[in-house]
C-alpha cells in the first residue's frame, strides 16, 4: 500500500473498530494505492473482504471503500455519499446494497464478482446476504485503491468517512464455506480475539 503525498495519507488509530487498530479515512482526499490488480478482464472472479465502519455523517458525493475503476462502473464499492447511496458497481451500473450505511458499527462486508454468470455476484453484509446480481466485463484501471474508487486516479469526492480494519483480496470466488469461515472469523476477531492487521 503507498500514498506518497503527505495530504492524502490516511492515520493509524490504536483503538478503533473494537478497541483494536484500523485505519481512519477522513472522506476527502484520503486514499492508499494497492498493487493489486483486480480488473474483470485479468480476474473475472473476485472477492473482496472488507472490514469497516462508518463514521456519522455524510462528508462526499461517493464513499468509496475500495476500487478499480476509471470512471465506468467497473468495479467498486461504496458504503454511503449523496450521489447513490450505497453499493457495488457491476461493470454497467450501480447495484444498491442494503446494510452498508450503518454507523459507529463494525461492518463485515464481502463482495463476488463472477463475471457474467447469471445472478452469480453477490454481496453479503455481516454474513447476511444483502444483493445478488450480474457482474460484466468493463475494463478499469491496473491498481485498486482503499478508501476510493479510483485507483490511482482517485480525486476529492470519492473518498471513504470512516475505518478500514483489514482488506482480504481474492482472485477468485470463495466458495460458500470459505466465505462464510472468513467472514465469521471476521466477525469475531473484531470483538476482542487476536486480529492480524
Amino acid at each position: 500500500m503507498v500514498q506518497t503525498t503527505a495530504s492524502k495519507r490516511p492515520v493509524v488509530r490504536t483503538a478503533a473498530i473494537g478497541g483494536k487498530p484500523a485505519v481512519f479515512f477522513d472522506g476527502g482526499d484520503d486514499f492508499l494505492d494497492l498493487d493489486v490488480n483486480i480488473d474483470a478482464a485479468v480476474a473475472p472472479e473476485v472477492t473482496v473482504i472488507s472490514v469497516i465502519q462508518n463514521q456519522p455523517g455524510t462528508t462526499s458525493t461517493f464513499a468509496g471503500v475500495w476500487g478499480q475503476d476509471n470512471g465506468g462502473y467497473d468495479r467498486f464499492l461504496i458504503s454511503g455519499g449523496v450521489a447513490w447511496g450505497t453499493g457495488v458497481s457491476n461493470g454497467n451500473t450501480f447495484v444498491p446494497v442494503a446494510g452498508l450505511t450503518a454507523e459507529g458499527t463494525r461492518l463485515v462486508v464481502t463482495t463476488t464478482l463472477r463475471v457474467d454468470v447469471t445472478n452469480g455476484s453477490t454481496v453479503y453484509v455481516n454474513g447476511a446476504l444483502a444483493a445478488t446480481f450480474t457482474s460484466t466485463t468493463r475494463p478499469g484501471t491496473s491498481h485498486m485503491s482503499l478508501g476510493n474508487i479510483n485507483g490511482p486516479g482517485s480525486t476529492t469526492g470519492q473518498g471513504f468517512d470512516g475505518y478500514v480494519a483489514e482488506l482480504l483480496v481474492y482472485r477468485r470466488a470463495l466458495s460458500t464455506a470459505e466465505r462464510s469461515g472468513v467472514s465469521r472469523v471476521r466477525r469475531r476477531d473484531q470483538r476482542g480475539r487476536h486480529h492480524r492487521h
